[in-house]
Order: structure tokens, then sequence, then C-alpha cells
């Protein structure tokens, strides 16, 4: 087992999680902020920007003067819990998560921590003896572990105000992403949604491909179709619209991440240099919709 963590976890030495609490000093008006700017976020019709040949591009900031001060973080060891190691995955305003090993590593468990008391919380698992925390999203913590028996792999999610722990079964297994009352995941072939409200599950896409989630803003979510070649793609939650996202001439494009108004970035192919290839190079892009 403990070879199979460090493979997963490439842990070479005995790293201890740690936050840069400077990036995340942010008011609770932000969250408030941010949630209704999601909640606004929809997909429609997909106009394509990028930086192509003969485009002007607007200037980069000037370099800083040598003689302005660096800009200065405070380092915190959020230790673990009781083991050797532990790894943050990620984190909001008031929270990180990450996994650890337990006391005499005997076992791996998720953990959240709160940084406002210094406290780590084991999250536990679904029986079984490891667990993971991969994204979390207000008061909802999501991701992997091990069913009673280590029998079986299935995404959770875990709310930190009530510690209730909903098992988002096999369909949610890896890729655990959350926003709001939303989880996603995957099973290594179809991406699916789960409402932790109505426990309602959604599968993404049109099902004749391999589905990867990228990115989750309110109700915008999106990702990669991989079947006999690869393409970004972004789906409504609202209106359940499912649309590819086009490249720059080739034929492949890639989404790896999106914003709450609506707008997608990643990369996209230039056309092909000759008629036995499909792509040529690829260039930075962003898709931005209509209503964004």
């Amino acid at each position: 087992m403990h070879d199979v963590l460090d493979t997963a976890w490439g842990w070479n030495s005995g790293f201890r999680a740690f936050s840069r609490s400077q990036s995340f000093l942010q008011g609770g008006n932000m969250k408030v902020t941010r949630l209704r700017a999601c909640l606004l976020a929809s997909v429609s019709t997909f106009a394509l920007i990028t930086a192509g040949a003969g485009q002007a591009l607007a200037a980069g900031p000037a370099p800083a003067d040598p003689g302005t001060p660096a800009v200065q973080y405070t380092f915190a060891d959020l230790g673990a819990l009781g083991g050797t190691n532990s790894s943050a995955a990620a984190a909001d305003d008031d929270t990180v998560v990450g996994t650890s090993q337990t006391t005499g590593n005997a076992a791996t468990h998720a953990f959240a921590y709160n940084r406002h008391a210094r406290t780590m919380t084991d999250l536990g698992t679904l029986g079984g003896t490891f667990s993971t925390a991969s994204a979390v999203s207000g008061h909802t913590v999501v991701g992997q572990s091990r069913t009673a028996g280590n029998a079986a792999l299935h995404g959770y999610a875990y709310n930190l105000l009530t510690h209730a722990r909903t098992d988002l079964g096999r369909s949610l297994m890896i890729s655990q992403l959350v926003s709001g009352n939303t989880a996603v995941g995957g099973d290594s072939l179809l991406s699916s949604t789960f409402n932790l409200t109505t426990h309602a599950v959604i599968s993404i896409g049109p099902g004749n491909g391999v589905t990867e989630v990228s990115a989750i803003k309110g109700d915008l979510i999106v990702g990669n179709v991989f079947a006999s070649n690869s393409f970004a793609f972004a789906f409504d939650m609202k209106t359940g619209a499912f649309t590819n996202l086009p490249a720059l001439g080739g034929l492949n494009s890639t989404a790896s991440q999106s914003s709450c108004s609506g707008i997608v970035v990643g990369k996209a192919a230039l056309p092909p240099p000759g008629p036995f290839t499909a792509n040529g190079p690829f260039h930075a892009a962003i898709w931005v919709t209509h209503t964004a």
C-alpha cells in the first residue's frame, strides 16, 4: 500500500502540506460576489478569439523596477494526521484540503484544514483505509475513497458544517470537482454531474467517446472529449446544451479552464501544413459565449 501511495503522490521525502497564506487573504464578501457571478454563467453560441498571425496584441505590463520590493508571503506547516507525510491539493478562502497519512502510517485519509482556527480535520473514508480530497467549494469537499474492505473506489462529498458524507458512487470515482451544490467526476470513460441536493446523476456529453472534465464554474462545465480525435467542449447544466469548441483551422482543441461569466480558455490547432496531417501548431485560444 505504501508503494502505491509513494507512486501516486510522488513522495520522495517527507514533505508536509503548506499554504501561502498571503494568497488567501480575501474577505467573506468575495464569496457572495463570486457565487452571484457564477450563477449568471451560461453557454450559448461560442465566438472564437485568438492571437493569430497579423493580429496586434496589447502590450504586457512593464518589467518591475529592480528597486521594487518583492511580494512577501507567509508560509505555514499544516502538519499531518499523525503520520509522516501530507499533501495539500486545493483551497478556497477559508479551507485547505488534501491527503495525509494517519498515525503509524496505517492509513491514508483526506483532510480539511481551517485557516482561521488552524485545525486539521480527518474527513474519514467510505469504510476503507484510503481517501483523498481533490477540491473544495464553500463548505463542500469532494474526493475519492475506498469502500468497506477496500472493495471499490467511489467518489464522495463531505459537508464541513454537518460532517455528513455522501457516497457519489463509481460514476464519479476519479477527477472530482465541485461548485455550489454540484459535484462532477468520471469513471475513466464518461463524466457525470451529481446534484448534492437531489442526488440526481447526469452524464455529460453524447456518450460516443471518453469525456474528461477540466473545470466547473457555476453552471458551466468545460473539458475534453476523446473519441477518434480530441475536442474541447462546454456543457451548460441549466439548459443541457453540449457544445464542441472549434479549432483554429486544424482538427483538435483542448479546454483547460473557464470563468464564471462563460469564458473558456485552452489551446487549438492551426491549419495543417499539408494534406497528410490533421493539425498545424497549437496556439493558446479563448472561446467566449455571446452572453459573456
